[in-house]
């Protein structure tokens, strides 16, 4: 890719992270996102903030941040979608690692430090290291939804079945192969469909390097009301397209794993919409799952509630909102997940 031109020629700074916040009127939380990275205990990083044509005051919010910390970068550029505004960033980090955050998430003060522990102390056969995250609310009030899993090694197949990284600010990869892969898939946006660029970047990296993780909760995910996540047909004409270049970089995966990643996705869409209050729109996913895989639908508890269930389970019950997930809430999920990622490294 051509903003990938000039990396060749440069030597990474040994240690150095490169964080990278893509921004577009991001000014409600852009502090605190900052704020979060700034008071990291690993200390050896820069922050890259690309202004990515906003119109609400964020460019003189980042430039305030810029005066502050010297450690910080703003680059402005036009409106080009989030995934140009990454590419940005990796083409002019300075760093040996890179690591984004999306500007309206936070980390946890160790976040840089356990992340760096694990690709610095690790083989080189890794380049990728992810941790676990909690959903919060436009309050930082937790939701109940979390992302955990202890996938390490190959995962090829378990990404493509499952995403279990959970979104794109909960991973710090090695910049050579950011940069071997191409980035993440900027055209997407011509084609009205965003949505899927993070997880198409994890699945390059996938098919050329191992996976690590940290077991700890280390990113507050924030999951707005009004989100481009939230828009589920542009999300899977994403998926689509995403799934359509996977198969023809790895044809000899088997075709029965993409009908299984497409129904978890679905199956993901109608508990969103439930959560959301609308019923109906999930039962429209959970329906769409359905014919595009008969067989894992029936295995998923919560599919015959979704599907056949009238009352919606709303983000605001008191029963989950606010606290943290319970222990078996997380091992349950973590076995689900691991138990997925054997059988496929033994089937595929």
């Amino acid at each position: 890719m051509s903003e990938f031109s000039t990396m060749t020629t440069l030597n990474p700074n040994s240690g150095l992270i490169t964080v990278i916040i893509p921004v577009f009127n991001g000014s409600i939380f852009l502090k605190e996102t900052v704020r979060s990275v700034l008071s990291q205990d690993y200390r050896h990083f820069e922050l890259l903030i690309i202004n990515d044509g906003s119109t609400d005051g964020s460019g003189k919010i980042m430039d305030d941040l810029a005066q502050m910390d010297d450690r910080v970068r703003v680059i402005h550029q036009k409106n080009l979608g989030v995934a140009a505004a990454r590419n940005r960033g990796i083409a002019v980090a300075r760093g040996e690692y890179c690591a984004f955050l999306d500007a309206d998430d936070r980390w946890e003060t160790e976040t840089l430090r356990l992340w760096h522990q694990a690709l610095s102390h690790g083989p080189e056969t890794v380049g990728v290291v992810y941790g676990w995250s909690l959903d919060v609310n436009e309050h930082n009030h937790l939701t109940g939804g979390f992302h955990g899993a202890r996938v390490i090694g190959r995962v090829l197949p378990t990404l493509l079945a499952h995403n279990f990284l959970g979104n794109a600010s909960a991973t710090m990869v090695r910049r050579s192969l950011a940069v071997l892969v191409g980035g993440y898939d900027a055209s997407l946006r011509d084609k009205t469909a965003q949505g899927c660029e993070d997880w198409d970047f994890y699945l390059k990296l996938a098919e050329i390097c191992e996976f690590a993780v940290v077991p700890r909760f280390l990113v507050r995910y924030c999951k707005q009301t009004v989100s481009m996540s939230s828009d589920y047909d542009q999300m899977a004409r994403s998926h689509q397209l995403v799934l359509d270049a996977l198969h023809q970089r790895v044809p000899s995966l088997p075709r029965w794993l993409y009908r299984l990643s497409k129904s978890s996705l679905y199956v993901h869409f109608a508990h969103l919409s439930a959560q959301s209050g609308n019923s109906a729109i999930a039962r429209h996913w959970c329906q769409r799952a359905w014919h595009c895989d008969r067989v894992t639908p029936l295995l998923r508890p919560g599919w015959y509630r979704l599907r056949f269930g009238r009352r919606a389970v709303l983000l605001e019950d008191p029963a989950v909102f606010n606290r943290m997930p319970s222990n078996r809430s997380l091992a349950l999920k973590m076995a689900i997940t691991g138990l997925l990622h054997r059988l496929l490294k033994w089937t595929v």
